[in-house]
């Protein structure tokens, strides 16, 4: 699923991270809060780490094919449902593979 999605390394801003992420052959630029990141995360995973789950996710809920080129990741509770529940669930298990 996720192997279609390719994410550069993120920038740092003032209230997080920007992603160049490519999907399908289509570029986009991913933004996510530092805040967002924590509440869906605790930290145990890393940023980049969380935008590729949520782009998976996308993707199994056949709405990647309809994201805008500029959006912040907080913008799939919008489009799928029970985002924040699966993501948590896929970090914690992501985590739990994979200790810091």
């Amino acid at each position: 699923m996720t192997d279609e999605i390719s994410i550069k390394p993120g920038l740092i801003t003032d209230h997080g991270w920007e992603f160049e992420v490519t999907f399908f052959g289509r570029r986009h630029q991913v933004s996510l809060n530092q805040r967002y990141w924590h509440k869906l995360t605790r930290g145990d995973i890393s940023p980049m780490d969380l935008v590729r789950l949520g782009i998976g996710l996308a993707n199994q809920h056949r709405v990647s094919n309809t994201l805008p080129a500029q959006f912040d990741l907080e913008f799939l509770t919008s489009r799928v449902s029970d985002f924040e529940r699966h993501i948590r669930a896929e970090a914690r298990a992501e985590a739990a593979a994979n200790p810091r």
